[in-house]
C-alpha cells in the first residue's frame, strides 16, 4: 500500500500523508485531491449504476431464448405467434461466425431447420413469416415481405 500512496505522492507532485503513530493522515493537499476526485468518481458511480438499472430494465422486458434468430410460420393472414410455428434458426456449419480473435461478424449465417411440413407451409403462397431476434438486450420482429417470402421459397424446393 506505502509503494501506491508513495506513487500517488510523485505523480501529484506534493505530499498527500503524513504518518504519525496511529497510521496515516492526510495532508492539507491530500484532503483538497480527496474532495477534487470524490464529486466526479461520485458522478461516474451514478452513470454506472443507471446504466445497470436500465439494462437491467430491459433484460426483464425481452424475453431470451436458447437461439435469438428465429422465423414463425403464422396462418393466412394473421400475426398471432400462438398459432404459427417457431423455427428457431441455429448456425449454419459451413460459415464461420467469429474471427479469430472472438469477435463476432456482422453478417450471420443462420440456418432454419424446416420439417417437410413446414417447407410447404412456407411455399404457400400468403403464410405470413416473422422474422424475429430474441436476445436479452434487443429484439425485433418484422413481417417478412411477399415478395421476399416467395423468392426464398424456391429455395426449398
Amino acid at each position: 500500500m506505502s509503494q501506491h500512496l508513495a506513487a500517488l505522492e510523485r505523480a501529484v507532485g506534493s505530499r498527500l500523508f503524513v504518518r504519525n503513530p496511529g497510521g496515516v493522515e492526510p495532508t492539507s493537499q491530500g484532503r483538497d485531491l480527496y474532495a477534487a476526485v470524490t464529486e466526479p468518481l461520485d458522478a461516474l458511480e451514478a452513470v454506472l449504476e443507471e446504466q445497470g438499472r436500465k439494462r437491467r430494465w430491459l433484460a426483464d422486458r425481452i424475453g431470451v431464448s436458447e437461439s435469438h434468430i428465429s422465423h414463425v410460420l403464422a396462418g393466412r393472414h394473421t400475426v398471432d405467434r400462438e398459432e404459427g410455428e417457431r423455427i428457431a434458426g441455429i448456425p449454419d456449419p459451413t460459415r464461420e461466425n467469429t474471427s479469430a480473435d472472438g469477435k463476432a461478424s456482422a453478417v450471420q449465417f443462420m440456418r432454419f431447420p424446416f420439417t417437410p411440413e413446414q417447407k410447404a407451409k412456407f411455399r404457400t403462397a400468403g403464410t405470413q413469416v416473422l422474422c424475429g431476434i430474441d436476445h436479452p438486450h434487443y429484439g425485433h420482429m418484422a413481417v417478412m415481405p411477399e415478395a421476399a417470402r416467395a423468392a426464398l421459397s424456391e429455395d426449398l424446393a
